[in-house]
């Protein structure tokens, strides 16, 4: 067996990444108000920019100019300035408080052709087969996951998730679900109406500051820090309308010639960590479903809200996320010894991230929380519960995630207890 690992909660490297990170983000805005006008009415043939605003023919308007403001129907007069390409302000006064939000609304409420074309659902789980797919049970599958994909910057984020909210975002003339504290609109989506804004704004950046934050991670999992998912009631085939399935973290692994390194070969057997169990009772896993189900080979396991799922993000960190609204899918390889493509995505409420730094050890008033609360005020993109209303006056209070591992097959080994964290001491 090999020797456990020291898990530790210290500020050190990981908020270090989130103070180089976000260093350079106090008092800026990812969001360009200029970015309202994509689609501006250009008339039919005319340049970007300009635009046929008297309609006859010739695209003399020139649609970046302070009167025009980027719009044809919106005109500046004199004394007024072009505020977002969307509106005009008189003179030098300041943006008043909520004046973006109602600019927002109002051009949403214009447009009410792209509000109920945004209500298209984009690329999402499969649904349930027909229960006339049913079959005989085989053994239990358990596949051990590992090659977590952290690196999400040059647009991979784009296609690594799922589309959460039904709402196809792809233009900030779109019809938004919410609107984050800190911008007047929330991140585009990404390809299909993904919603993955963590993997976009947080993960994708945090490799720019340190290149090795993916590796670090990996070498983690390949050493034995895994999350298991057992899967029990499997027919075998590609379609079966239920099965049993478990999510656990392991931690080491027995092997029968002796070596204390997993190998992903298939005969690996992982010591499950006591913490994965209610009261360690082997019978009452914390992340369980036992209506999930398989859709043309693709394991769809809907995991419970705010269930502690752990991964080592770097050497001496571990980062608890507590999801809602979320799903792992993965497709089982022809073989069945692997579980091809696993995304694991869901929607990260604010209150839980608070509570996630406090453990990670970034605290309240340290300049890495501060910046790290900034950058979210701009990022937030999704509500907290599902279903608790929409519209650009709702606030968005969780931002979506992506993830993407493999798995591997393994077997499952005996329930063992683990040395708790270090406590870290954030002063209330």
């Amino acid at each position: 067996m090999r020797s456990w690992i020291t898990l530790t909660h210290t500020e050190s490297s990981f908020a270090l990444i989130f103070a180089l990170l976000l260093g350079g983000a106090v008092g800026c805005s990812v969001y360009d108000g200029s970015l309202l006008n994509d689609d501006a009415d250009t008339g039919s043939g005319c340049a970007s920019g300009t635009a046929d605003c008297d309609g006859n023919g010739s695209c003399e308007s020139d649609l970046t100019s302070e009167a025009t403001c980027g719009r044809c129907d919106v005109r500046c007069t004199a004394g007024q300035r072009c505020v977002a390409g969307a509106a005009c302000l008189e003179g030098d006064a300041e943006i008043p408080d909520g004046f973006m939000l109602d600019v927002l609304a109002d051009t949403m409420v214009e447009d009410t052709g792209n509000m109920m074309d945004a209500s298209t659902t984009g690329r999402r789980w499969p649904g349930r087969p027909p229960a006339s797919t049913e079959g005989e049970d085989t053994a239990a599958r358990v596949w051990a996951l590992k090659d977590v994909v952290l690196d999400q910057s040059m647009g991979r984020w784009r296609d690594i998730g799922w589309d959460l909210d039904g709402v196809r975002t792809e233009s900030f003339m779109d019809f938004h679900p919410c609107t984050p504290p800190g911008a007047p609109a929330p991140p585009l989506d990404g390809n299909e109406g993904i919603d993955n804004a963590f993997g976009d704004a947080i993960l994708s950046q945090i490799v720019m500051f340190n290149s090795s934050f993916e590796a670090n991670a990996r070498e983690e999992m390949e050493n034995g820090e895994a999350i298991l998912i057992v899967v029990r009631g499997w027919n075998g085939e590609d379609d079966d309308p239920q099965v049993e399935a478990t999510m656990i973290q392991a931690l080491g692994v027995n092997r029968s010639d002796g070596n204390e390194m997993p190998q992903w070969d298939g005969d690996d057997r992982w010591l499950q960590t006591e913490t994965s169990f209610v009261g360690g009772d082997p019978d009452n896993p914390n992340i369980f479903n036992d209506n999930a189900y398989v859709r043309n080979r693709m394991l769809v396991f809907q995991l419970p809200d705010r269930r502690a799922i752990t991964l080592p993000w770097v050497n001496d960190n571990q980062f608890d996320m507590f999801l809602i609204d979320s799903h792992l899918t993965g497709t089982i390889s022809a073989d069945g010894t692997r579980l091809e493509r696993v995304i694991l995505a869901g929607r990260y409420p604010r209150v839980e991230l608070n509570n996630a730094w406090e453990s990670a050890g970034i605290c309240r008033g340290t300049v890495s929380r501060a910046l790290i609360d900034d950058l979210l005020d701009d990022e937030l993109d999704i509500r907290d519960p599902v279903g608790s209303g929409t519209g650009p006056s709702v606030m968005c209070n969780a931002i979506s995630l992506g993830l993407e591992l493999t798995g591997y097959l393994a077997e499952l080994d005996a329930i063992v207890s683990v040395p708790p964290p270090e406590p870290v001491d954030c002063l209330p």
